[in-house]
């Protein structure tokens, strides 16, 4: 997975001149961007990740739900005219076990833009054991399912991932 960050435009996330992500006066250099990076690593890299953790709020790293699906679904058609072989892989909030992780994800599955990813990641654990987050812990195999299968009955056909994790052992 090839993440790519360039941290000299945060600044230009945050500002409120802009309403929506990515601000149009980036937006076009931003699919440049890709478009360089996807042709340079065609072959090499087998999956591009679609922003790393784009529910944290009150972050330049933030990027509003319906934002964030409509770049995926101008990222991944020019991704996949490069490489059609890249897996593009959406979502990659925070740690699942938040509510509002859960809640921007339901958002993504509860969308078409699941038919523009070839998989959908999660960070699933993040400090979790059972003695920590019990509930969720116990019953994260309920809510992952709930999950896929609400991106499933929108199309989606892709695989699931969980990347990011850890465990508390004490």
């Amino acid at each position: 997975v090839l993440e790519l960050i360039d941290e000299c435009e945060w600044e230009l996330l945050t500002d409120e001149l802009f309403k929506h992500w990515p601000p149009l006066r980036i937006a076009q250099s931003l699919f440049e961007f890709i478009e360089q990076v996807v042709t340079h690593f065609k072959g090499v890299v087998d999956c591009y990740e679609i922003w790393n953790e784009p529910n944290i709020g009150n972050s330049p790293q933030y990027v509003d739900p319906d934002d964030y699906i409509e770049f995926v679904k101008k990222a991944y058609p020019l991704i996949k005219r490069i490489d059609p072989d890249a897996i593009v892989s959406i979502g990659h909030t925070t740690s699942y076990y938040e509510e509002y992780s859960q809640h921007y994800i339901d958002r993504l599955v509860s969308s078409d833009v699941v038919q523009y990813a070839d998989r959908i990641t999660l960070h699933s654990f993040f400090w979790i054991s059972p003695t920590y987050y019990p509930e969720y812990y116990y019953g994260y195999s309920d809510i992952v399912t709930a999950m896929m299968d609400k991106a499933r009955s929108n199309g989606f056909q892709g695989d699931f991932w969980g990347s990011e994790g850890n465990y508390m052992p004490m």
